[in-house]
């Protein structure tokens, strides 16, 4: 199924820091995931303004295997009114976000899944005026009968303005290997391939038989600027309702 979006959206507001300070509106990442959003800050400190038109559309579609496919693009036009995405706050909202501008950067997502229990997805966020994808990910997902491999890959460009001066590129993996019944061996790492070292890495065992969750984790980081490693053990327990 294809269908074509054309969504106009307006605030008569000319205030996009509306008094309410508790900075939980800097995790602004502008995506197809929110696309066509009416309010893509992520939280209440910030709020969009003006009379903005998001254009672009989605594909889906399920194949008799059980597999099934999902696409969805599109761009953000500020036609008037404040650019709420242009006014920057101390935690730097929206500068470089790619909807600073009139026109915004264009966003794209892309999730297929296999039969069976594999999954792959990409995203990208191309800037028109500069031709260059300014953020990509890669993603693949494998659960077959309780164990699970994940790889992820996230490139991000530099964003001198917000302190970003080189390109990063980003690798992540993780595996999940049931040992004994309801009990799950669970490990993972990060790598920053510019810098060809680890950034992360972790190992943990859950327990989980969906109405009692408990467990026992480790984790390393390590600050490439000074290679210090930072080490965390922590402990989970948690009931779960049975609504989840």
């Amino acid at each position: 199924m294809i269908e074509p979006i054309v969504q106009l959206v307006y605030r008569a507001s000319t205030t996009t820091l509306p008094g309410i300070t508790n900075d939980n509106a800097q995790g602004l990442i502008f995506e197809d995931a929110n696309l066509f959003s009416f309010n893509r800050f992520s939280g209440t400190d910030r709020q969009e303004t003006g009379l903005r038109l998001n254009v672009g559309g989605q594909y889906q579609a399920d194949f008799a295997d059980g597999s099934w496919l999902r696409l969805i693009g599109g761009q953000s036009f500020q036609l008037a009114g404040v650019n709420s995405f242009s006014i920057f706050d101390h935690g730097q909202t929206g500068n470089s976000s790619g909807l600073e501008t009139a026109n915004s950067f264009v966003v794209a997502g892309l999730q297929a899944g296999f039969s069976p229990g594999i999954e792959v997805g990409a995203k990208f966020e191309y800037d028109v005026a500069a031709s260059s994808i300014v953020r990509g990910a890669l993603a693949s997902e494998v659960d077959i009968s309780g164990y699970k491999l994940s790889a992820d890959y996230y490139f991000l460009a530099a964003k001198p303005a917000r302190g970003v001066l080189n390109d990063t590129h980003t690798l992540r993996a993780s595996v999940g290997i049931p040992v004994a019944e309801y009990w799950t061996l669970n490990a993972g790492g990060t790598t920053d391939i510019v810098a060809a070292n680890w950034t992360k890495a972790n190992i943990g065992l859950v327990y989980d038989d969906n109405y009692l969750t408990y467990g026992a984790d480790y984790e390393a980081s390590q600050n490439l600027n000074t290679l210090k490693i930072d080490h965390r053990f922590w402990l989970t327990f948690a009931l779960k309702g049975l609504s989840e």
